[in-house]
């Protein structure tokens, strides 16, 4: 999967800490990003309602191995 493919999957709840001139560069800086929300969210650190957790989950499902 190329960047500009995973970068049009990613959920707008993940949009407002993207930082494309720094960190976020590859598909694999993306996935990072959702997967540490995700457990952020199970520590109880942060909150994620259900539709945004779902659409991180996905987003997870669609840019994993087997979907270069």
């Amino acid at each position: 999967m190329t960047f500009k493919r995973a970068l049009g999957l990613l959920p707008d709840c993940l949009a407002d800490g993207l930082d494309l001139t720094g960190q976020h560069k590859t598909v694999a800086d993306l996935r990072f990003m959702a997967q540490h929300e995700l457990d952020l969210a199970n520590e109880g650190d942060i909150e994620l309602t259900l539709r945004n957790r779902s659409a991180i989950e996905r987003f997870l499902r669609h840019t994993g191995v087997g979907n270069e």
